[in-house]
């Protein structure tokens, strides 16, 4: 009980403990207070009523702010993280990608010796040339000679697969 001051009633802390862990008996007192000494009720109870989460302590604020300013670090270090893996995967081109781009912007004809000629050009890359160009049989030709200790045999494997299905389907 509360004997600063000449009132009689809980303490605010006693006041913060029924308000959180026995509502039913803060009602109580609040009913009982209310009726027989408005004074206490305005000066400690009503409060409570006012704000929904109760009367502050002064600490639970900082420590909501505290909370609040670090879930919004923690989503904006997760958002520039989201926008910086998103340009760089999205800005990541394969060499491989880069040589066919390359041979199909400098290759105007389609003439099967001009790219033949280009004996730089790796026959992954070849077949990948004519494959856009939708000569599947000079692709498949030119995928078929990647050399299994080569690092694009894999992909030239999957796209031989590829070619089997485009050549059902593109003559529909």
């Amino acid at each position: 009980m509360n004997n600063s001051n000449n009132i009689i009633g809980p303490s605010k802390e006693e006041l913060q403990k029924y308000w959180i862990s026995n509502r039913q008996h803060f009602d109580a007192l609040a009913k009982h207070y209310f009726e027989n000494d408005q004074k206490y009720y305005d000066a400690y109870i009503a409060p409570f009523y006012k704000s929904p989460s109760g009367v502050s302590t002064g600490k639970s604020g900082n420590r909501t702010a505290l909370i609040i300013i670090i879930v919004s670090v923690m989503f904006s270090v997760l958002a520039g993280a989201g926008i910086i893996a998103y340009f760089l995967i999205s800005n990541h081109i394969s060499v491989s990608e880069k040589k066919v781009i390359k041979t199909e912007s400098s290759d105007t004809s389609d003439d099967k010796n001009k790219i033949d000629e280009n004996l730089s050009e790796s026959h992954y890359i070849q077949g990948l040339t004519y494959l856009s160009q939708k000569k599947y049989e000079e692709a498949e030709y030119h995928l078929k000679q990647v050399a299994k200790d080569d690092p694009d045999y894999q992909s030239a494997q999957q796209v031989l697969e590829s070619i089997n299905y485009l050549k059902k389907y593109d003559k529909k």
